[in-house]
């Protein structure tokens, strides 16, 4: 009876741990069914600052019309966007919409290697994103894709190089090296000078030498007055 009894219990056991597992997969089916359907009807996104871009920069994601409750992961991409050409460790993850359906999140955008992938942002067309992923949903219909872009550095001309901006009488100058589209140097120089209203005061030309001038020294040296010879 006793060994009946402990076998009866072990089933028990076995079917309560396979009802919870059969549970926990129908929660994960529910959730990805859910991240395949679309974001919301009406729904929007935009990035601002979404142009002229610098690594470090803070930008606004913002959103409207998103079901309530959605759970969203916003993050920076290369292209073509994929899980391993998104900056995913340095985005929002889990991030729990409002009832209302809309929300912001304020992101650093960089420059550089992003993902695992190593792909450039900005690449050669600087076409870099940001994603809103709703649902852990891989549907590009169900997610948002917003494009950015960053400052490019446009090649110099020989004159432009040579060019330096005035800011009045301290000028600042940028001296810049290099050719084509590459930049081989930066170098900021200051330079001082007299404004144009105070005309530089000229330097009298040196008197020519004339044989008075060695008589005076002479005198000078020889012949001192009376209070100061020695008695």
């Amino acid at each position: 009876m006793e060994a009946a009894g402990q076998g009866y219990r072990q089933r028990r056991r076995r079917a309560k741990k396979l009802r919870r597992r059969a549970a926990a997969l129908g929660i994960l089916g529910a959730v990805f069914l859910a991240g395949a359907a679309p974001a919301g009807a009406g729904a929007k996104a935009g990035v601002t600052p979404n142009t002229n871009l610098k690594d470090g920069d803070i930008v606004t994601v913002a959103w409207t019309g998103v079901d309530a409750g959605a759970r969203l992961n916003i993050f920076e991409c290369a292209q073509p966007p994929t899980t391993s050409t998104c900056a995913v460790t340095q985005g929002v993850m889990n991030f729990v919409n409002a009832a209302t359906g809309n929300g912001q999140v304020m992101l650093t955008v960089h420059t550089g290697a992003i993902g695992t992938s190593g792909a450039q942002c900005p690449g050669a067309k600087n076409d870099c994103v940001m994603v809103i992923n709703v649902g852990a949903s891989e549907d590009p219909a169900a997610n948002f894709v917003l494009p950015i872009s960053f400052t490019g550095a446009p090649g110099a001309s020989p004159e432009q190089r040579a060019e330096l901006a005035q800011t009045g009488p301290v000028h600042l100058g940028l001296a810049l090296t290099g050719g084509g589209a590459m930049l081989a140097g930066m170098v900021l120089v200051k330079l001082v000078e007299v404004p144009p209203s105070v005309p530089a005061t000229p330097t009298p030309p040196r008197r020519a030498w004339r044989r008075t001038d060695d008589d005076i020294l002479y005198r000078r040296r020889r012949y001192k007055p009376k209070h100061l010879r020695r008695r």
